[in-house]
């Protein structure tokens, strides 16, 4: 295995140059499976990578969630007296993995006693990235719980005639209307969770692709557990 090429004291971060520097650090997070999967990223890079799909199929009540990437979202248009709603349905083309920010036996219990850390997570990501067919791009983020899977906001909201076809059309475009929802849903979905799994303290690396993903994926990339920390390190 690769020494190690980063200090004890580093925190992935992502730095913004505004008037001054903004830098945002992102803490480290657990990956937890049963030993001989944790061993087999060890000593050989093999990792699996899952997805919304698999997500919605688990059995077991710590894993499985029916509802991911779902959300209903909603405008509210006070000034026009209109309100637009639509239920999307994300994630359907992306890749995903989940981690912890949590240790405890809780945890080791619901999700494997083995563990490995990801302590550069940006990298991490990237690197992936690089496995995956058709990858158009990476997301990072805290799982958000929620009692609804609901997005409320205020503002314009369009009118029938928004959607139509043409200027003199009765009939509606279903591509004007899944543009205008997608618009206003953006990426928070892929990461809301139901309350209930709010002890699991999930941060979830997302990777989307150019076509639909309906299961698992088993890759070999040595590189990447540069970017992460075993017991023994």
């Amino acid at each position: 295995m690769a020494q190690q090429e980063y200090p004890a004291g580093h925190l992935s971060f992502i730095k913004t140059a505004l008037s001054r520097p903004l830098t945002v650090f992102l803490p480290p997070v657990h990956r937890h499976m049963d030993a001989q999967y944790v061993e087999a990223f060890k000593e050989k890079g093999h990792l699996r990578i899952s997805s919304f799909a698999v997500f919605k199929q688990h059995k077991d009540e710590h894993r499985g969630d029916k509802s991911e990437g779902s959300a209903f979202s909603l405008v509210n248009d006070t000034e026009n007296n209109r309100s637009f709603g639509v239920f999307t349905v994300s994630g359907s083309n992306a890749y995903a993995l989940s981690a912890t920010a949590r240790t405890g036996p809780d945890i080791s219990e619901a999700f494997g006693p083995s563990s490995f850390e990801i302590f550069e997570l940006i990298g991490f990501s990237a690197a992936i990235a690089n496995e995956l067919p058709g990858c158009t791009g990476a997301m990072i983020s805290q799982c958000i719980y929620v009692d609804q899977k609901m997005l409320v906001s205020t503002g314009a909201a369009p009118s029938v005639e928004d959607f139509k076809v043409d200027g003199d059309s009765k009939n509606l475009s279903l591509e004007k209307v899944m543009s205008y929802g997608s618009s206003i849903t953006g990426p928070k979905p892929r990461f809301l969770k139901d309350r209930k799994f709010e002890w699991q303290t999930e941060y979830r690396f997302i990777w989307e692709t150019n076509k639909p993903v309906t299961s698992h994926l088993d890759i070999v990339a040595p590189e990447v557990r540069r970017f992460c920390k075993f017991k023994d390190n």
